[in-house]
Formats: C-alpha cells, sequence, structure tokens
C-alpha cells in the first residue's frame, strides 16, 4: 500500500502498537504510533498518536506524543503512518472502523499532515478516503483550503 519510499515498521496488533526508527542528521529516533478506541455517537473510531522515544530527566525511557524530532524526513514518516493506518484497518477490523488524526496542536502538525495528503491525495484515494475535522468539528470532504482540528481516514 506504500505510496512513497516510507520505513518499514513492527506490529503488535494485540496493543494496537507500531514501532519504527526514524533515520537522519539527529541520528536513529525511535517512533510508535498507538491507536485508541473511541466511540463517538454509535461510530468507532479509533485515534492515532505518533510519539518520539526519549529519555526524561530521571533517566527513563518515555514516549513523547508532542515532540516533532526534526530528522528531516517528514515525508518519510508521513508515508509510513498512512502505511501503519492501513495495515491497522486492514487488520480483520469491521468496515465501519475509522482512523482519527489529531495534532496537539492544531498548527504545525496538522500543516504537516495536509500538505503530505494534498501531495499525495490521488495515490492515497486508491486506497483509502480522508475527510477533514473543521474547526468547529464538522467532518467535511478533504479540501487543502478548509482550515482543520483535523482528519479522519477511512480504508476502502
Amino acid at each position: 500500500m506504500s505510496i512513497i519510499e516510507a520505513y518499514a515498521f513492527d506490529a503488535d496488533f494485540e496493543n494496537a502498537e507500531f514501532f519504527f526508527e526514524s533515520t537522519g542528521p539527529r541520528g536513529v529516533i525511535q517512533k510508535r504510533m498507538k491507536f485508541y478506541r473511541l466511540v463517538e455517537e454509535g461510530l468507532i473510531f479509533y485515534q492515532a498518536e505518533l510519539a518520539d522515544q526519549r529519555i526524561d530527566a530521571t533517566g527513563r525511557e518515555v514516549w513523547d506524543y508532542k515532540l516533532r524530532s526534526g530528522n528531516s524526513d517528514a515525508e518519510r514518516i508521513l508515508a509510513t503512518v498512512f502505511n501503519i493506518i492501513g495495515a491497522f484497518l486492514d487488520n480483520g477490523l469491521p468496515l465501519q472502523n475509522r482512523v482519527l488524526i489529531e495534532g496537539f496542536d492544531a498548527g504545525a502538525r496538522n500543516r504537516l499532515y495536509k500538505m503530505f495528503i494534498s501531495k499525495h491525495f490521488i495515490s492515497l484515494a486508491e486506497f483509502m478516503s480522508v475527510d477533514i475535522i473543521t474547526l468547529n468539528k464538522r467532518l467535511v470532504p478533504f479540501d487543502p483550503d478548509t482550515d482543520s482540528y483535523g482528519f479522519v481516514v477511512t480504508l476502502l
């Protein structure tokens, strides 16, 4: 399902976690994508969260969901994210399930998602639909000119 070069990832379907490594000028950075089940108005969604592994002040390894790694490989990371979403949804889940992608800050991360989706929309549309959650929380078809709070991805 890859649309551009993406990182290989390891899947833990039982815990809805996927792991991969980002490689760039800042070295190798461990990444995790975790899915959390949500039910909204009778529809089942899975919240997708992308995190970087880092060492906290006490020396423990933690997953940081707000950190942006700056490893100059955003395009490849986003290709991996959409490949992971496809693998997750294709793993025998009922077809009504959707993945919700929301940035913790509605700015930088959502802009990256929107730019990636815009650039690869035709390729993505071959195997998934992408809708926008508007700033007033309405779900509308993807439009690069619409301000977004997040995105909903559904496997076709």
